[in-house]
């Protein structure tokens, strides 16, 4: 599982119904789809973790913890995000992309919110 998988199982967004074809993957409960001989597939997968979502994650989440986002380069020139939490020195999580890295601190922080604000995150995650 990547970490916005496990991000979703962790605060319980269950897995729906909904096309899983990579030529065609916004479309839901579709039938067969024939272009190119490519065709729609259905399966359960998790809601998108689209960029309105992690907008609001990440502000939700600044409401309870402070947080440095910084986008630094490797020694061979790749950029990638990194998060800080501001007053824990010793937490860092790192992603190729931006998605992935709130991903890995909303999954490390799950213990540090209350079950209402769990619970929040969830409906965020689902929307």
């Amino acid at each position: 599982m990547n970490p916005i998988e496990e991000m979703m199982e962790k605060y319980g967004v269950k897995k729906k119904l909904s096309c899983i074809s990579p030529k065609n993957f916004s479309c839901v409960y579709c039938s067969f789809y024939d272009s190119n001989k490519m065709y729609c597939k259905r399966g359960k997968r998790f809601p998108l973790f689209t960029p309105k979502k992690q907008t609001d994650l990440l502000i939700y989440i600044l409401n309870f913890i402070d947080i440095v986002i910084s986008a630094p380069r490797t020694e061979n020139g790749n950029i990638f995000c990194k998060l800080d939490i501001v007053n824990k020195p010793h937490k860092s999580f790192i992603g190729l992309d931006f998605g992935k890295a709130l991903a890995t601190l909303a999954r490390s922080c799950y213990t540090d919110f209350t079950p209402a604000q769990r619970q929040q995150i969830k409906e965020i995650l689902e929307g």
